[in-house]
């Protein structure tokens, strides 16, 4: 479950997809953007100046659950940990 108090490390270390919605979302970064991505999810979205933070934890949340159909299906495991 993506919650506003994760960082965006955290989500992309999980899910490298997520990268898109938030270029999506026009929050951008590098490997080198420390701030980014050591931030909580809410802060780094008021960095980078994130018109709707509520919309895109909501889309991150249906590209996770989309992942964990697909990783579901690929092992045949439909329980999450």
């Amino acid at each position: 479950m993506i919650r506003k108090e994760l960082t965006v490390g955290e989500v992309v270390q999980a899910y490298p997809e997520a990268i898109e919605v938030f270029d999506k979302h026009e929050l951008t970064f590098c490997a080198g953007c420390y701030i980014t991505l050591f931030s909580e999810l809410e802060k780094a979205a008021g960095y980078a100046a994130v018109q709707d933070v509520d919309r895109m934890i909501s889309d991150l949340q249906r590209l996770v659950e989309r992942l964990e159909r697909v990783r579901g299906a690929e092992t045949g495991c439909d329980e999450h940990v």
